[in-house]
């Protein structure tokens, strides 16, 4: 039995035992991320992924676990609940990437995995990115520096003009495991779009799906006045029910920019078919569009669904006077009906309108009154409302 105190007991137990089994390994988990290097520049292997490995063990990487040929170190000890066993039994991923790994000692579900192939052998080491690794300059951390130069020549633009100050802003800014995880070629892309958008502070998104990680992830940029709890939960549900995932986790960032940036990954069934979300794809662009409706205002959305001839001093009017309680109630849609009484009734007048075969709406301008007095089969029926 897993229920109840004892249940409890032993999943504290056993999270106190991967916590012991990290610490005991840590040491040699970073000692082999340096002589996976050192093997790496005997091999005459990229020079840049042996870098990243030295990077990864100069303090910029927690290591939690590592597997491979005969090696089974923290939480991938043999004994251990967790089991790594499956990521031996697909394609390398990128380099480094997050991956869904519920490891039950850190809270996020998706830590990092980098995947390394020396001599036809796979280590895999899960871990966590230090605060010291996150916040370093892109054009200093090992692969991703020469992703960041790809994208400057690409442009053709200089890192010191106003436009590579710009786009230097959204690079740093970018989640580093995304920008090891995105082809460059879409990168170049994703960051061409941020700058040309830039002055009109619209949303934009960029989807990354990765069947061989099980993840998906969305970065979303939007007006930074436009970005609270509300609109994030309704913009993960989107991009959730949009890509089929599930167990998603979030990054907020709001800077001194105009934009906000909302950083979604969730799970995903990676036998699924889904479209491409490559930057520019007709997927991508329907899934801005609909994320951009999201984040419209109720005046806003009222503004859309009226007809071109009425007069804008009215609408704003009467979108003034309504309350934050009938906006919650009443789709914007159904509102500008409203508007068409209202703008017609006299003090006092009541209307009664039948806009569906199972919805009656009544007006009532400048008063108030029972229910029941506006319907009397009501008080037959010896209630009073």
């Amino acid at each position: 039995m897993n229920d109840g105190p004892w249940g409890a007991l032993q999943a504290l137990v056993g999270a106190l035992e991967q916590v012991g089994a990290i610490q005991a390994d840590r040491p040699a988990m970073l000692l082999a991320l340096g002589r996976l290097a050192d093997d790496l520049d005997s091999a005459d292997e990229d020079p840049e992924t042996a870098a990243l490995l030295r990077w990864l063990g100069d303090g910029n990487f927690v290591p939690l676990g590592q597997t491979g040929p005969e090696v089974n170190r923290g939480i991938c000890r043999p004994h251990l609940a967790y089991r790594a066993q499956h990521l031996a039994d697909r394609a390398l991923p990128p380099v480094l990437a997050r991956e869904y790994l519920p490891t039950g000692v850190v809270r996020t579900q998706f830590p990092v995995l980098v995947s390394i192939r020396v001599d036809d052998e796979e280590q895999f080491f899960i871990g966590l990115l230090s605060t010291a690794g996150l916040s370093q300059s892109v054009f200093e951390i090992p692969v991703v520096r020469r992703a960041v130069s790809a994208v400057f020549d690409d442009a053709d633009v200089d890192v010191e003009s106003f436009v590579g100050e710009e786009m230097t802003d959204y690079l740093q800014n970018y989640p580093l495991a995304e920008l090891f995880a995105t082809p460059t070629d879409d990168l170049a892309k994703r960051i061409d779009a941020l700058v040309d958008s830039a002055a009109s502070s619209a949303l934009d998104v960029f989807v990354r799906v990765d069947p061989r990680t099980q993840t998906a992830a969305g970065l979303v940029y939007l007006p930074r006045e436009r970005y609270s709890t509300a609109t994030r939960l309704r913009l993960q549900d989107e991009l959730a029910g949009e890509l089929g995932g599930s167990q998603v986790e979030y990054t907020g960032h709001v800077g001194e920019g105009p934009r906000a940036l909302l950083h979604v990954v969730m799970r995903i069934d990676p036998d699924a078919d889904r479209p491409s979300y490559a930057t520019g794809s007709p997927a991508q662009r329907a899934l801005r569009e609909g994320l951009g409706a999201v984040i419209l205002t109720w005046d806003e959305r009222l503004a859309e669904n009226v007809p071109e001839e009425v007069d804008g001093t009215e609408l704003l009017r009467f979108a003034s006077a309504v309350s934050p309680s009938y906006q919650e109630l009443r789709d914007p849609r159904r509102a500008y009906d409203d508007l068409t009484h209202w703008q017609a009734m006299s003090p006092g007048e009541v209307v009664v309108a039948a806009p569906d075969p199972r919805t009656v709406v009544i007006y009532l301008c400048d008063d108030s009154a029972d229910l029941t007095d506006l319907l009397p089969v009501f008080d037959s029926l010896g209630v009073r409302v």
